[in-house]
């Protein structure tokens, strides 16, 4: 796997609120690994992880999560309670909306804002003054992060159609293009947005809080993992073999099972599942998930069928995962799926993969 890397460019604007905020920068760049007389490198870059540990170094030493560079402080934990909110909702719409109430909530002098507009979701973040922002690439490292937990909480990576930015100057294009899969549009005013497909939020949250746990101590590194296009072809052929093994078998397949398909070991099939924030166990979890709500929703089948047909042995097994994953029991949701219907005001659920293949054609 190719290491990633990053502008030199973009450590210097990094460092530029320390010194204002009385903090040494050269003990920090030195104590990450930095040499400071590389500052000055121009076009240079460094490898990515050595951006991770200045940015951890300077939360720790700051107990500054915007690392000096919002005008009020973020402390310390934000991130990890943000987190703990999101993990809990349904959806990603839900998450998302807990995610920027909670960060409004902390009165940093910078505003989140989520809109649904025209069939997209936009996520906007802006400072209450901008010129008390002291350097504009703090918004877009957390856009970025954003993105990415955002992605991880789904399972997949959520495509961006759009990313605008009031500066970007801080940082090379091709940067831009390896992190969103697109160029940003530059503009005046104080624009700091990224817009994907509102079909996105319907998407289910399939992350545990221990996992999120586990994820949390290591996200500054997904920052600087590759975006793809809605999910990574291994990825989508894992879904699509688990979903096969579902409706033909009534089988939740093993990661061994799905060797002599994708024909790698179920080590390789784990380790690059990983590279994009997944594990195994979540991708199947999506996959049981997306096909009993369109069993539910889209057919006569009872629920001691869908719930063979989902895997589970026994009714009580479904009936208590499906209670997780909606906050509803089986029956329940039925009857209000079919309630909106009658209504004439029900969208119809997807099978797998198809949310993510009318994503990237809106895209195209």
């Amino acid at each position: 796997m190719t290491q990633q890397t990053i502008y030199i460019s973009a450590i210097a604007a990094v460092i530029s609120g320390l010194e204002d905020s009385g903090y040494c920068a050269n003990d920090l760049l030195l104590q990450s690994g930095i040499p400071p007389d590389c500052l000055t490198g121009g076009d240079m870059r460094l490898p990515a992880d050595a951006f991770v540990r200045l940015a951890k170094n300077i939360i720790a030493k700051t107990d500054d999560e915007s690392l000096c560079l919002f005008p009020r402080r973020v402390k310390s934990g934000a991130f990890l309670m943000a987190g703990r909110l999101a993990v809990h909702c349904r959806d990603l719409r839900k998450s998302l909306r807990r995610i920027v109430e909670f960060y409004n909530l902390l009165d940093c002098g910078v505003a989140f804002k989520f809109e649904e507009q025209h069939r997209e979701a936009v996520l906007k973040i802006a400072a209450v003054s901008p010129l008390e922002v002291k350097n504009a690439i703090v918004i877009e490292i957390y856009l970025t992060a954003m993105h990415r937990f955002l992605s991880w909480l789904v399972g997949q990576s959520i495509v961006v159609k759009r990313l605008r930015l009031s500066d970007a100057s801080a940082v090379q294009s091709d940067a831009y293009m390896r992190t969103f899969a697109c160029d940003p549009i530059v503009g005046s005013g104080d624009d700091n947005s990224l817009s994907f497909s509102a079909d996105c939020l319907e998407f289910p949250i399939t992350r545990t809080e221990k996992e999120f746990l586990e994820f949390s101590a290591q996200h500054a590194g997904y920052l600087f993992e590759p975006v793809t296009g809605g999910g990574s072809e291994l990825s989508m052929r894992v879904r699509s073999q688990i979903a096969e093994s579902l409706e033909l078998h009534n089988h939740v397949p093993e990661l061994d099972d799905l060797r002599s398909s994708l024909g790698m070991s179920g080590r390789s099939i784990a380790m690059q599942l990983r590279r994009e924030g997944l594990r195994f166990r979540n991708v199947v979890t999506i996959v049981r998930r997306e096909l009993a709500m369109r069993y539910i929703s889209d057919s006569v089948l009872s629920l001691e069928e869908i719930a063979s047909r989902t895997g589970y042995s026994e009714l009580s097994a479904f009936s208590r995962a499906f209670k997780v994953w909606t906050d509803l029991a089986p029956k329940d949701y039925r009857k209000r799926v079919g309630t909106d219907k009658r209504r004439g005001s029900a969208r119809k659920l997807s099978s797998p993969g198809s949310l993510l293949q009318r994503c990237d054609r809106q895209v195209q």
